[in-house]
């Protein structure tokens, strides 16, 4: 994706939908993550490892992320990292501070 680019997943299910788009090399998320769109999520993710050798995703506009979600997200990094890549996901929607918003799932 080339900067302010993005996409819906999900488009004809509002609840359901998923924002995606890039600002600055980071890639956020707006809307619901749901077992519904995070296999497309995953290959959107996995997409971008052919080029980027980091990828970082802002979780702060999700709506909600549940266990089950948060276990798929830690797969994915998994994945990436057995390519050679790094994934990082922020969170804190406290914080102005990239640093402060790393979300540390190990």
């Amino acid at each position: 994706m080339h900067a302010n680019a993005s996409l819906t997943i999900n488009p004809n299910h509002n609840n359901m939908a998923l924002h995606i788009s890039e600002r600055n090399n980071v890639i956020v998320l707006k809307g619901n993550l749901t077992n519904a769109n995070i296999k497309s999520l995953r290959s959107y993710l996995l997409h971008l490892f052919e080029t980027k050798p980091k990828v970082i995703v802002d979780l702060n506009k999700v709506d909600c992320i549940s266990r089950e979600i948060a276990r798929e997200l830690y797969k994915v990094k998994k994945q990436a990292f057995s390519y050679n890549r790094v994934l990082e996901y922020i969170y804190n929607p406290k914080s102005e501070q990239p640093e402060a918003q790393k979300l540390l799932v190990k």
